[in-house]
């Protein structure tokens, strides 16, 4: 079975912590100055339309597992445009057994958004499992701004009664939020610990009582099937990456970045959402499939500008040229990269540990793995960061290694 990404790169604006490849809607322009932003928008609908039929005509028997539609933002395309899209997907390849179809979603414009997700849930009824997921990112007003966000918190609260009056029970939410870890004030005894019977909040949070007050109450009402919990982390390409006084002036380090997370992590956590992989938390039986599609580096194809996709070891990308994109010129031939044995085993060994399941056959890694494994394994595990079942010969990080998840695996596993 595949599954399919695509990627709709359009937004509003790009975010300050932003480094993915997304097209903001005041550089649209420099596509192609002949076009209008909605012309763009169409020509840009006709080529996945057709790279769809096209990889259909290669893979004419495959059924679909998964459809994920991601970005950028991919509200920003047009709910017509979307809708034009997924009936086309659904429409040509055979999706009799899908186990999921999700859309990203920004909680922005509220209710032109709930009416999307409104019309979607009547349109795919039919479907096993309609899972929205997201974009929050935080309940911290300067944070929103600074990040061009167009709500603050006060709006969010709406917006998640809304949501809970239309979830039927085929639909999914996931929510996305990042730990910025931006001035992290002390958390007041008398508030948490008593009649709040929360005693288990770190000592350090990183909103004032409101906001953590409301997060606790949306955790437990589980509205939310799903979490997907991340640490700030910055990269060429985003605004923020080398703008060091905005960082000093926003107030954030990495204890603070740690410390919001925990909290946050401990709220989940407290409101019975187990966590699956390094940055998701899910309720019982409501992970994401598509996911664990990429962690157990099962087939998929990624459709748009500058995506990737892995079929049969075979890993290759998209030009993210968008003229070539658009005159249907897809592929970029020197993206081509055929996996050899020892890679192929490193990402699987690298993936398979990112989730709380276990690496089987760890004595197949073995020429992966430092020569003095048995005594790292050994030392971890006695520091409660990972099981290693030496009978099954299975090994596991633990909930507490995924938070120094990068630290074990780069002691672990060489070339990393």
């Amino acid at each position: 079975m595949l599954s399919l990404y695509i990627h709709i790169p359009f937004c509003a604006h790009k975010c300050s912590y932003c480094s993915f490849f997304v097209l903001p809607e005041n550089d649209a322009q420099l596509v192609d100055k002949e076009l209008k932003l909605e012309e763009l928008k169409d020509k840009y609908l006709a080529s996945l339309l057709a790279e769809n039929a096209s990889w259909h005509e290669k893979q004419p028997e495959q059924q679909i597992k998964t459809i994920y539609i991601g970005g950028g933002t991919p509200f920003e395309l047009g709910e017509e445009r979307l809708f034009t899209l997924i009936d086309s997907v659904l429409e040509i390849w055979d999706v009799e057994f899908l186990e999921e179809l999700t859309i990203e979603l920004n909680p922005d414009p509220f209710d032109e958004v709930l009416d999307f997700i409104r019309h979607a849930s009547r349109r795919y009824k039919h479907l096993y499992n309609l899972r929205f997921s997201i974009g929050i990112q935080t309940f911290d007003d300067e944070i929103l701004t600074e990040s061009k966000r167009n709500y603050v918190f006060n709006n969010l609260i709406r917006f998640f009664r809304d949501l809970q009056k239309i979830k039927q029970p085929f639909m999914r939410y996931n929510f996305d939020f990042i730990a910025f870890g931006k001035n992290i004030k002390e958390a007041n005894p008398e508030t948490y610990g008593k009649d709040k019977a929360v005693s288990w909040i770190p000592t350090l949070h990183p909103w004032d009582e409101k906001r953590i007050e409301f997060f606790i109450k949306l955790a437990n009402s589980h509205v939310a099937d799903c979490f997907s919990l991340y640490t700030l982390e910055l990269f060429p390409g985003s605004q923020w990456y080398n703008k060091t006084n905005d960082i000093k002036r926003l107030q954030w380090n990495e204890e603070w970045i740690a410390s919001e997370f925990n909290t946050l992590k401990a709220i989940i956590n407290q409101a019975w959402y187990s966590r699956n992989e390094i940055s998701n938390f899910s309720l019982m039986g409501k992970q994401s499939s598509h996911n664990m599609v990429y962690r157990t580096m099962q087939p998929y194809i990624w459709l748009g500008i500058n995506s990737s996709s892995y079929i049969d070891g075979e890993r290759f990308s998209n030009t993210k040229h968008w003229k070539k994109y658009l005159a249907w010129e897809r592929q970029d031939k020197e993206s081509i990269e055929t996996l050899d044995e020892k890679t192929k085993k490193t990402e699987q060994a690298f993936l398979a540990l990112r989730t709380m399941g276990w690496l089987h056959k760890v004595a197949s890694f073995v020429e992966l793995f430092e020569d003095n494994r048995q005594e790292l394994i050994a030392t971890r595990e006695d520091a409660g960061l990972v099981h290693f079942d030496s009978e099954k010969d299975i090994l596991k990080i633990t909930d507490s290694g995924m938070n120094v998840y990068n630290g074990i695996i780069t002691d672990l596993i060489k070339d990393i």
